[in-house]
């Protein structure tokens, strides 16, 4: 699809259409790039805090972990310089960052294991891929491509909350298609 000056002005006019019925409240908490800083945003502060206490659990446990499911732990470690401690009671906490909560969770081998399983499922979206396109099976090839951008996709997110500990089922299902469909590639 090309873009050209017409399309460009029209998208343009949509985008700013679209703009007034951007609620307020959707403005303040997403829109207002002075949030995206630790002096404004309190989510983002607070969830520095929370990367920084999750390394030094990684430090302390670095051969074992936590234990899965433990988000109790981080909350007893967390303070706010303007509101004191951040727990309250039924109150739960983890790094919000799937990469660093792993290994929280599970210490260095499981680390390992879980990244590296990971990385074997999102090899095989890309190598499928590639066996497609060989055989110019140009839907397969553009499905694969969509598992790809889902997987990496999930990768990304994983940068921000812990992706892996929520039913991901979409993932789970584009992993099993990959996984299957490069089959042939394996020299078995």
């Amino acid at each position: 699809v090309r873009l050209n000056a017409q399309g460009a002005v029209g998208l343009l006019v949509v985008a700013l259409a679209v703009a007034a019925f951007i609620p307020e409240d959707v403005y303040r908490r997403s829109l207002n790039l002075s949030l995206y800083t630790t002096q404004q945003g309190d989510s983002l502060r607070v969830r520095f805090k929370f990367w920084e206490k999750s390394w030094e659990l990684v430090q302390q446990t670095w051969m074992h972990g936590i234990g899965v499911g433990d988000q109790s732990t981080l909350l007893t470690m967390i303070t706010d310089e303007e509101t004191g401690y951040l727990t309250s009671v039924g109150t739960k906490a983890s790094a919000h960052n799937e990469y660093i909560w792993v290994m929280v969770e599970v210490g260095i081998l499981g680390y390992l294991f879980h990244w590296g399983f990971v990385a074997v499922v999102t090899r095989a979206s890309f190598r499928a891929g590639a066996l497609f396109r060989g055989k110019r099976a140009r839907e397969q090839e553009l499905f694969a491509i969509a598992c790809q951008a889902l997987m990496v996709g999930v990768l990304l997110f994983a940068v921000q909350t812990e992706v892996f500990h929520y039913p991901l089922k979409s993932w789970w299902l584009a992993a099993a298609i990959s996984c299957l469909s490069s089959l042939p590639l394996l020299k078995l």
